[in-house]
């Protein structure tokens, strides 16, 4: 994790992510097993944090960047991550192709307050907007993402 912020908002850091910062990425993504049994069909293999650090959209989507987000409260544990590409198809967009709170927090309204931060974050860097992928079928998330209007 870089030592400089990208953003703060509401209590909230994010910072960008590095490989090395896989761990704690790990723990998250163990910290949230529904999510993964949803889209996986199973739980968060010991290398999925690893693994997102790669992954790239299709050689035939352009994009400008891609960047994994992740957020604190000060100096504690990530309370949320996300995977975004700036500009994916479109300028001045990011996609969140995976956003994650640790269950634990899920009522505990700190998904809304990661959210907002990150997208402050985007209005900040310049990014006019926000596209999401949503695995189908997640109804917890179809549910916040439809409460804050998309």
């Amino acid at each position: 994790m870089t030592d400089a912020a990208l953003f703060h908002a509401d209590r909230l850091a994010g910072y960008e992510l590095a490989p090395a910062d896989a761990p704690a990425v790990q723990r998250l993504y163990e910290a949230t097993p529904s999510y993964f049994r949803i889209a996986l069909g199973e739980e968060p293999g010991p290398d999925a944090a690893r693994e997102t650090f790669g992954r790239m959209p299709p050689p035939d989507m352009p994009f400008t960047r891609k960047r994994v987000i992740g957020l604190r409260e000060a100096a504690d544990e990530l309370v949320a991550v996300a995977d975004v590409i700036e500009d994916l198809l479109a300028p001045c967009v990011w996609h969140v192709g995976l956003f994650l709170v640790p269950e634990r927090l899920h009522v505990t309204g700190t998904a809304l307050r990661a959210y907002n931060a990150l997208a402050a974050g985007r209005r900040a860097s310049g990014a006019r907007g926000l596209r999401l992928g949503v695995v189908r079928g997640n109804g917890r998330a179809e549910r916040f993402w439809r409460g804050g209007g998309y």
